[in-house]
Parts: structure tokens; sequence; C-alpha cells
């Protein structure tokens, strides 16, 4: 018997199993048991069937070895990647760890034998209908950088060869221009040496690449594998990626999915969301926190609620602060930038502190931006793109340039001294107390983890405000916090008076309203595995949440799910920005605005539309078809995406039968964008695709 009374969620999970439920999906929200709801299960199976062969699996190191304590006597347990490793073969476990850990794109170059620039023609049609060429060069290091990044997204793919899509990239000719597709003499070329580097990298006896572990999980999915367990217990099922999703989907025993739809935080990486997607025999819930009592579980609720989700329910037995902290046992960041900051501030005030992000790269950006500045080639193989310092800062003033983690830090850094920077970066990865001090973390590392006393950055996204008749620099000077770039469209709500006397003084008192816009529907779970780490004391900045979102509101993003990079730039609302009634703001019910489901497996169709496209400030506009698909093994009421007559997903379950039953037979054209697809350290991200339905049409 279990060390502590199962819950009436719980006992109904034990239950379907006795009833032999092939496919059970446990909807598990934040500090609700479901790990140790697992164990209940492995051990129920043991004791009923002693030869059952059951395997545990989640993606985290930490959870799997703490798992393993507790589940080692009824099933095995292993990471997804240890288990991928496992099965391709020791070979490859060798070549993972004596291959080259970095390699410069020069370096690169040399290795695919890429051995001068590529100079090409490509066509384009000007405004009034005259056809011209431009002569384009690639560089040497620019094509290996190409072809790592079309290896990476073929191993995130479920294809099972390279082929030219994978290189649906374009050029920008100029803004009267736009962009067009590289031609197809180009891709044949770059295809020849991706095939080349896929072949070094299958090839369990060459080091000459780094052998990555997404290298091996592809490897590992081109063999079919079966898994030699008749149960699988996955964990944390909405991190899961396309690969992993497939592999288990056909499985041929029990699958037994578990975890919460609402902590997906790793679709930046390729990772779909499985709760929300997989067809399950039966679905069962646990909502009741053993972490904390219901004053957490009430400020979780304010970000559950909006997206459609259960209630979570506080433990009664638990007794909960939620409040200012003096002491925290750890501060929450958003970005790995901030809590650098943080970590200088707090070290500098002779404050215990400690991090488990990398503080040795931190300190060789540092040790490269000094060399930068004396003129000197710096080490770090990003920063030794740039020829000097003058080309680094015209790159970080460059807005044509998608921002990200790097740039953001490089700014960030350049705010302090670099000397005593980098001084102090040492002394602090120098010290021998890891374990003591308050800790510094990330929403990501955090994730899956409990601690007493929790402080919640500000640096969460979730808000986004601009008054469209006030400059930016007004509202920093007053010290209104809270300004994000974003694109999505908002509404207006108006400032607080006693939220920022001094602006209402500077504009004589008249009424100020903030444009407050959504955020992507990832930046919205993080804050919500953030504020749900706490058992004891949480101090967050989100108390004004209730007041300006809405249920309404926010279901039009609640399939979003766009990089997790967000600029920190001033949100500039230009003539085409649209611009609410002040009195009445925007109308939810004229146009919905929906997001397509099942893109993860339409990448190559919306990348070839993008690059054929010109991309405006918040994605690839173009026309889409809907069509009802009633042959549909899986719905009969799904209704099919199409653009230019291809494949780019289906309108999700909840709108299907609305739409369907005006569509009848007819197709119907609705304006789209494609959104995503942006560059993230070198990688393009997913692409999405969202329609505009207009419920007068």
């Amino acid at each position: 018997m279990s060390g502590f009374a199962l819950t009436t969620e719980q006992i109904a999970v034990l239950d379907a199993n006795r009833r032999g439920v092939r496919r059970l999906k446990i909807e598990a929200l934040a500090g609700t048991g479901k790990t140790s709801t697992l164990v209940e299960l492995a051990k129920d199976m043991k004791v009923r069937k002693s030869r059952q062969r059951t395997l545990y699996v989640a993606f985290n190191n930490y959870v799997v070895d703490e798992v393993s304590i507790k589940i080692g006597r009824f099933a095995d347990a292993m990471t997804v990647n240890s288990l991928a490793l496992r099965m391709v073969g020791g070979a490859y476990q060798e070549k993972l760890s004596e291959t080259p850990q970095r390699m410069s794109l020069r370096q690169a170059a040399d290795l695919l034998g890429i051995t001068s620039e590529l100079i090409y023609s490509v066509e384009y049609s000007t405004g009034d209908g005259i056809n011209k060429e431009a002569s384009r060069t690639l560089s040497r290091e620019q094509m290996a950088g190409m072809v790592s990044r079309a290896i990476l997204r073929f191993c995130q793919s479920l294809d099972r060869n390279i082929d030219h899509t994978y290189f649906a990239e374009d050029i920008f000719l100029g803004p009267e221009i736009g962009r067009v597709p590289i031609p197809d003499s180009v891709t044949q070329q770059l295809v020849g040496y991706a095939l080349r580097y896929w072949s070094d990298i299958a090839d369990p006896d060459s080091r000459r690449f780094r052998f990555r572990h997404e290298h091996y999980m592809k490897l590992w999915h081109l063999m079919d594998p079966v898994i030699p367990y008749d149960t699988i217990l996955f964990d944390e099922a909405q991190d899961a990626d396309p690969l992993m999703r497939d592999v288990v989907e056909r499985h041929p025993g029990q699958v037994v999915w578990c975890g919460d739809r609402y902590q997906a935080i790793y679709g930046w990486r390729g990772a779909v969301n499985a709760m929300q997607d997989v067809v399950a025999d039966e679905t069962l819930y646990l909502t009741t926190s053993f972490r904390f009592d219901e004053s957490v579980a009430e400020v979780a609720n304010k970000f559950l609620v909006p997206l459609g989700s259960r209630k979570l329910v506080g433990a009664a037995h638990h007794s909960s602060r939620v409040g200012d902290i003096e002491t925290p046992d750890v501060e929450i960041f958003r970005r790995n930038a901030s809590l650098i900051e943080r970590f200088m501030e707090l070290a500098n005030s002779n404050v215990s502190v400690r991090t488990d992000v990398d503080l040795g790269e931190y300190e060789r950006v540092v040790e490269g931006l000094l060399a930068l500045r004396r003129g000197v080639r710096p080490r770090h193989n990003d920063l030794a793109e740039f020829p000097n310092f003058f080309a680094l800062t015209e790159w970080l003033k460059n807005t044509d340039v998608e921002d990200d983690e790097f740039r953001l830090m490089i700014r960030r850094l350049l705010r302090h001294n670099l000397e005593e920077l980098l001084a102090s970066l040492v002394k602090a990865r120098k010290s021998k107390d890891e374990t003591m001090g308050r800790l510094l973390t990330t929403a990501h590392k955090a994730k899956g983890l409990g601690f007493d006393r929790v402080v919640v950055n500000d640096d969460f996204p979730v808000f986004s405000f601009r008054d469209p008749r006030i400059e930016p620099s007004d509202l920093v000077s007053s010290g209104v916090s809270g300004l994000k770039r974003s694109t999505w469209r908002g509404e207006l709500v108006q400032v607080p008076r006693d939220a920022a006397p001094d602006l209402y003084r500077d504009f004589g008192n008249q009424e100020i309203y903030f444009y407050w816009c959504c955020p992507p529907l990832e930046e919205w779970q993080l804050a919500y595995v953030a504020v749900t780490r706490s058992q004891r004391e949480l101090s967050h900045p989100f108390g004004d949440i209730e007041q300006v979102v809405s249920r309404d509101f926010l279901a039009s993003f609640s399939q979003v799910v766009d990089p997790p990079v967000v600029v920190e730039e001033q949100f500039d609302v230009t003539e085409e920005t649209p611009r609410p009634n002040l009195k009445g703001g925007l109308s939810w019910s004229e146009t919905a605005d929906v997001s397509v489901a099942g893109t993860s497996y339409c990448q190559k169709a919306l990348e070839n539309v993008a690059s054929s496209i010109f991309r405006a400030d918040d994605g690839w506009p173009c026309m889409a078809c809907v069509v009802r698909e009633p042959d549909n093994a899986y719905d009969p009421n799904a209704v099919l995406v199409l653009i230019n007559n291809v494949k780019a997903g289906y309108l999700p379950k909840e709108f299907a039968p609305v739409v369907g039953s005006s569509l009848g037979s007819e197709k119907f054209d609705v304006p789209a964008l494609i959104v995503g697809g942006y560059l993230i350290n070198g990688v393009r991200a997913s692409f999405g695709l969202r329609l505009f339905l207009a419920w007068g049409d």
C-alpha cells in the first residue's frame, strides 16, 4: 500500500488501468502528484502481473534519477535520450563523447568540401511587370550554416530523406522587391553538401563533425524501433518531440500519457504538446495540489482559467502565503540575461548567491567583447564572425535582424564595466560553495522542482503596454515597467492613477490608456510554471492580471505557440497598427483569430509558402482555404486547411463543427498569417499558421 492516502482522482487512474484502458491520458496540473501517481500505477501493475514489463520515461535526468528510487522495483526508468541512445548501439554512445564540441563555420565548410563562395543569379519581377536579374553571393560560411540548420530541421521532422525543401530560404532584394527564393541550381548543391554531412553523422566510426543528441534521436527514429516493454508510462508528455511521439504512438502495448498541457514550454526546440493532440481511449484529471494551498493555487488559476483549464485546487493541509519575501530561497527569471544582472547585483552587495546557469559561457562572451574592443579577433565562435567592435554595434542596431537571447545578452553585458564584470564572473565561477545561498534560476530550469520561498522576477513578458499618444521614453522615465515589443492585437486599458502619479501630472491629469497586447502562449505558460514552484511563500509581479485579462480575450490565442524570443525594445505603433476606439476598445466578437492545429507535420509546406512572399512585421500574410474532410479517420467533423492546394493543418476541434456546418461541401478562402520561423541561435524555429475567420461571412 502507498505511504500516502490516494485522492479520488488518483484512485480513478488505477481503476482505469485495471479496466484495461489501452491508451490513457492523465491531465495533471502543477503539483498534483502526477509522478507519484505513475509510481502507484507501476506498483499496481507489478502486483497484479509479476511478469509485467513497464517503462517509465521522462525528459529530465533529475526527475528520472529521483523517480528511479521510488519506481525501481516495479519498472525501468530512463530519459527519452538514454532510451534512444541505448537502442542505437554502443558505437554511437562513444561517438557522442569523442566528436568536437565546437566548430566554426569556416571549419565546417572545409570538412564539407565547400571550397569557394557561390555566385549565382536570381530573376525577379518589378512592380511594373518587367523581369530583371540580380547577382548574389553565398560565402562558404553561409553555405555551411545553411547545411547545419537544414540537418537540425531534418532531425526534428518525421521525414526519412533530405531534399531541396530543407533549403526553402530566400534572399532579400530590398523593400520594393521583397524576398525571392534561392534558385534550384543552388539548392541542389546545398542538398549535396547536406547528404555528405548526414552520411558522416550516420557513420558510427566518423569523428569529424559534432555528434549531437538530435542526431542519434533521428537515427533511432529511422530504425522504426519497437520499445520492448508491455506498458510505457510517459511523464511530462507535453514536452514530447515529434519523433518520440511517433514512436510511442506506434507502440503495440499500453501507453499512459501523463503531463500538464499548460506547462508546454519547449515549442521553440521542436516539442509538440502531446497532451493536447494525442488521441486517448480515456482522459482523467489530477487537479488537487500537494505542493501549496489555495493562496498559490489562486495565482496559478489566473493563468489557467483564461486558457480553458479546470481550476487548480490548493491542498487543505498546506499553509502558504503570497506577498513580499525578504530572504527568498530562489529567484526565478525568464531570461538568462536578467538573471546574470541580478547575480552581479547580489554578489556585489555581498549576498550569498548561486546559480545553475553556465557562468563560464558568460565569461567567454565578456572576454570576446573585450578582445573586439582591443581590435583582437575573439576566440568565441559567435563573436569571431565580427571583424571589429563597430561591426558588432551596427549589428545590435540593425532592426532587420531577429532578436534572440544572444543579442539581448550582449546588450545587457555592454551596460557594465566589462573588466569589472569579468573579474566578478571569474570569482563567482571559482567559488567552491555551490549548495549554499540564494539560488537564481530560470523558469525552464525550475520546471519540475519546488522551493519553500520563491520570488518570480518581473522579466516575464506577460503584459505589453503602450499608449499611442505618448513616447516610450516618457514611460521609462516615469518608472512604469512592462514595456515589451509585441505585434499581437490588443485592447486599450486605462492606467490606474495611483500606479503612475508622475506620468499623470506630466500629462495634465488627462486620462492615459495603455495598449495591452497578449503575449505568445508559451510566455504565458512559463509564468504559470514559475508561480507554481512555490511550496510555502510566493512573491510575483502579476498582481493586477485579473484587471485586464478576460477569458474571451485569451481564447483567440489558446493554440498559439511562438518562439520564446520577445524583443525587449519599445513597441512602436505605426500607421498600419489597429488603433481601437479609446472608449470601446476592440470587439472580439466580429473576427476570430484561430491558430491552426497540426502545423508541426506541415512545416515544409509552410516554409515553402513563407519563402515565396514578403514578410510583414508579424509574419507572412497569405490566403488559405478551409474545406470539410468528412472521411477523416479520426474526426468526422475535421476541417482541412490548405495553402496553394497543399495541406497546412486543421482547424482546432472546438472550431471545426461550427465552421464545418456552414461550409457544407464548399471551399472557403480566408485571410491567413504564417507566424514563427524565427532564427534562434542559428536554428529556424517552427512555423505556425493563424486564420482570421469573420463570422459574418
